[in-house]
């Protein structure tokens, strides 16, 4: 049986995995979730660390709940068996690997993501005919089902309904083929995938998505053409290869299949995406290739200062989810590859802000476990091309970072020490921060990069520019300034301020 491959960012999913293994994007859509057959796929730490940033609370769940981009269509849930192939064991479900100490599904949405969610159905019920307004309501419960699944009737629902106005309408044909094929329903799937390549033929994923489908409901012959199709057009798109290598090899030509698949786990750039193909490749009889992490390693376990330094890493919310691998060639020196990370874009202050962070936590793992007399060097390569972006060593650290951390040459008095600790703690904001600028006791500006306040609809700017107004009021209370209180909220590239926070009444 082919694995499900996550209908948001297209990793391998288990068919009975609760999240996807990268993102975290709940594969919980609805319908009895099939046996594996053979070793399943697990949920990564990366994957949880994604997925709890998003749901632990407050306004965090914004972030995925209001994305602008429309869903993704995927693969579905329940795949054709090869004929012969007898009944695997049940594996065990992605929520049994979770850590004692992360959230079980499902998740409790906070109040206020449901009282944004009520208003907007709202607004939608009294206006049946605005197509715009029905849309967002529908990409909203389709997000929010990736939380809480009982809303994945609603998102049909409402999809269904910008369709019924606006037939032609691509975003909710896609996302409504998204749903229908999480839901166990790919010959429906299959319906809404054409009238959407109708409109636009190009989209590769969607094709990939419609071919999965075909796998998805036993058509193996009408799946075959799609994905040798899409590789002909994009042939970087290894969830084409990885399908239909699964479609080929239950067809019953394994020396095919195994090539495609060998094949996809060759273009794929995760470790942890790898060495689950390899479990497919081991099912269909091959012998998978030894891993980049072992060719690094030369067979040793890392050191104690190695440990600490990818844990630090891993752990960093900027670049944490977007770490391949690391590879160390001495005990204190070696580079951890990154993907799709934009670090050639990052105002100078702001990497010099992130460098002296990741310099700052190979001073710590040094200190705590010294490598020995080896220089302690780390280089911050793309995974893709090897280009070296960046190399950290302890010694440009905390130096570095109160240099880029502003003019000021005191400490912040007790009223600014407040403030500053509850605008780094707001989980929207805070990974953001680069620095605070201090013109008055109660006055300054604080810089944030990347970040995306002008696309806020009104009523979240309002909602996060009130908690931040809340933060001001209850330091002021506690360590009044004297004089005005404000705080600008600026752009740390081009310096623009996109708000104004004055204490709330």
């Amino acid at each position: 049986m082919p694995a499900r491959f996550c209908p948001q960012c297209g990793t391998p999913a288990a068919s009975q995995a609760k999240f996807c293994i990268e993102c975290g994007h709940s594969l919980t859509g609805g319908g009895a979730a099939a046996p594996a057959a053979g070793g399943g796929w697990q949920l990564t730490t990366p994957g949880i660390a994604v997925l709890s940033f998003f749901i632990v609370g407050g306004l965090g769940i914004w972030a995925m709940v209001l994305s602008p981009s429309p869903p993704t269509p995927g693969p579905g849930r329940n795949a054709a068996r090869p004929a012969g192939n007898a009944a695997a064991p049940p594996q065990a479900t992605a929520q049994a690997d979770l850590p004692p100490d992360h959230p079980k599904v499902p998740m409790q949405l906070p109040a206020e993501v449901k009282t944004f969610i009520d208003d907007l159905a709202k607004k939608a019920s009294a206006a049946p005919d605005d197509v715009a307004t029905w849309g967002r309501l529908a990409q909203v419960y389709y997000r929010t089902a990736q939380v809480d699944p009982s809303y994945y009737d609603k998102a049909q629902d409402a999809f269904e309904h910008v369709l019924e106005r606006d037939k032609d309408n691509a975003d909710a044909l896609r996302g409504l083929g998204s749903i229908l094929f999480e839901r166990d329903e790919p010959e429906r799937a299959i319906v809404i995938y054409d009238r959407y390549l109708a409109l636009k033929p190009d989209d590769q994923t969607v094709r990939t998505a419609l071919g999965a489908s075909y796998v998805s409901a036993g058509e193996l012959d009408k799946a075959i053409p799609i994905f040798r199709d899409v590789i002909a057009k994009k042939p970087d798109t290894w969830p084409a290869h990885y399908y239909l290598g699964v479609a080929l090899d239950q067809q019953g030509d394994r020396e095919a299949g195994l090539a495609a698949v060998k094949k996809a786990r060759e273009m794929a750039t995760e470790d942890s995406v790898r060495e689950q193909i390899d479990q497919t490749i081991a099912r269909m009889g091959g012998v998978p290739p030894p891993s980049e992490t072992a060719l690094a390693g030369a067979g040793t376990e890392r050191t104690p200062f190695q440990a600490d330094v990818e844990k630090a890493f891993r752990g960093y919310q900027i670049m944490g989810p977007r770490i391949v691998r690391f590879e160390w060639t001495a005990p204190g020196a070696g580079r951890v590859l990154v993907q799709n990370f934009p670090m050639a874009a990052m105002p100078d202050e702001v990497k010099t802000k992130f460098t002296g962070r990741l310099a700052d936590f190979l001073r710590d793992a040094a200190k705590a476990h010294p490598p020995g007399s080896d220089a302690i060097r780390v280089d911050i390569a793309d995974a893709g091309s090897g280009d070296v972006m960046a190399t950290v060593s302890p010694s440009n650290g905390s130096a570095s970072a109160s240099a880029a951390a502003g003019p000021e040459s005191t400490p912040p008095t007790p009223f600014q020490a407040d403030v500053e600790k509850a605008f780094r703690g707001h989980q929207i904001m805070g990974p953001r921060i680069v620095r605070f600028e201090w013109t008055a006791p109660g006055t300054g500006r604080v810089l944030v990069q990347n970040f995306p306040m002008a696309g806020m609809p009104d009523e979240v700017k309002t909602k996060f520019t009130g908690r931040l107004a809340d933060y001001l009021r209850d330091a002021a209370k506690a360590h009044p300034p004297g004089g005005d209180i404000k705080m600008d909220i600026a752009d740390a590239g081009s310096g623009d301020v996109m708000a104004t926070v004055v204490p709330s009444s």
